[in-house]
Formats: C-alpha cells, sequence, structure tokens
C-alpha cells in the first residue's frame, strides 16, 4: 500500500521508516529494561528511596525520564533528515513523514513504559530482559499467527477469509493498534461500518490497555517488594 504519490520517494523513505518501525522498540527496550533493576542491583535503590519520594513517584519519574531519553533524539534524527530526503527524491511529503513519526514515536513511548514497568515488577536484569524479549517477540511474531492457530484447531484448516475475531487477533499488537489509531486521526476516516472489534475506537483501547495495565502490574510488584 502506498502512502506517498511519489513511488521513488515511498519506496525508500517506506523502507526506511518501516526498519524504523521495528528498531525504535529494540531501542527503547534497551534504553529502558535498567531503569529500576539497575537501581536495584546496585544498592542505589535504598538511596532513592530514603530521599522525600515514594514508590510511585519513583517508578512516574522513571517513565518520564526515559521516555524524554529516546523521545528528544528520534524527534531531532527525524527533523534534521528531512533536507536530505527533499534532496535525494526531490520532493517531500509532510503529512505523510508526520504520520510515520507519530507512530515510531508512540511505539517508543510505549516500548519504553513496558521496559521501566517490567525493571519495576522484577529484580535480576536477566529476567527483565527475558521477560521483554518473550514479549517483543510474542507482539511482533506470535500474535499474528495466534488467531489461525486456534481456527485451524478447531475446524482443522485456516480460512479463505478470516473471520472478525482472528482479524481482531492480529490487531492485538500494540503497534498495529497505534496505527489504525494513527491512520484514522490523518485520513479522518473511522470505520463505522466495520465489525465492532475492527473500528478504530477498539484499537484506541487496545493500545490505552497496553500502557496502563504494565504499569500497574509493575508499581503493584514493586511496591509489595523488598529491597535486597
Amino acid at each position: 500500500q502506498y502512502i506517498f504519490s511519489d513511488p521513488s520517494f515511498e519506496d525508500g523513505v517506506g523502507a526506511a521508516f518501516g526498519t524504523m518501525s521495528f528498531l525504535v522498540p529494540i531501542v527503547a527496550i534497551l534504553l529502558s529494561y535498567s531503569a529500576i533493576v539497575g537501581e536495584r542491583q546496585s544498592g542505589s535503590l535504598h538511596v532513592l528511596l530514603s530521599l522525600p519520594v515514594n514508590r510511585k513517584e519513583l517508578l512516574l519519574g522513571k517513565i518520564v525520564g526515559r521516555t524524554l531519553s529516546l523521545f528528544v533524539p528520534i524527534l531531532i534524527g527525524y527533523l534534521l533528515v528531512i533536507p536530505f530526503l527533499y534532496l535525494l527524491y526531490g520532493g517531500f511529503a509532510p503529512s505523510e513523514y508526520a504520520q510515520f513519526l507519530t507512530t515510531n514515536l508512540g511505539n517508543g513511548i510505549l516500548y519504553t513504559v513496558l521496559g521501566v514497568s517490567v525493571s519495576a515488577a522484577l529484580t535480576s536484569s536477566r529476567r527483565v530482559l527475558t521477560a521483554l524479549a518473550g514479549m517483543f517477540l510474542a507482539v511482533y511474531f506470535a500474535l499474528y499467527v495466534l488467531g489461525d492457530l486456534i481456527y485451524w484447531t478447531i475446524h482443522r484448516t485456516v480460512p479463505e477469509t478470516p473471520p472478525t475475531w482472528v482479524e481482531f487477533i492480529a490487531t492485538l499488537p500494540p503497534h498495529e493498534a497505534l496505527a489504525n489509531v494513527v491512520d484514522a486521526l490523518w485520513t479522518q476516516e473511522i470505520s463505522m461500518e466495520a465489525p465492532l472489534l475492527l473500528q478504530e475506537w477498539v484499537s484506541a483501547l487496545v493500545f490505552l490497555l497496553w500502557l496502563i495495565i504494565p504499569v500497574v502490574i509493575g508499581y503493584v510488584r514493586f511496591r509489595n517488594s523488598d529491597i535486597i
């Protein structure tokens, strides 16, 4: 599906941003996974919590700090590359570029939140990285085939036209939900005629749940854990 009017511009920049949409979450995870568990293992968590700051404030502060650490360089990088894209392709599509930027920034923020939340929930860096790696593989690979696998298990065949619930499972990865929402905002078209589970407001809800639930779980486990 082409979103740029110039095929050469679309081919070059679309491929680059497709790669970025995969790499940004990895960078976000590497940036955020040690946010709290690293403090715990080094012993500095005792010092931090001896200050007039509680665990909720510490968790939220780490989320904001690591998010800004990712957000600012990505934003600057995307802005700096604009003149080179214009010179290289002889044209520029600002609206579509902003759409890719928004999607990738949102994706990076999400995985930063996930990384800090898991870092708060677990007590060793190895466990945090293992959990985040498993989560990454699940949302980027496993969820895309889960619906077909469930359907095949029930019917012993793969559907020629996937039922709504199979398509819905494929929209559960947070980056897919985010892309659906951003696309609807940019095109100002909402699929009210689509099945309920495939409408954009459901994708928005899915994305919000991906943001909220890990923070709640991370905070509860962090609040109830002993500082070793």
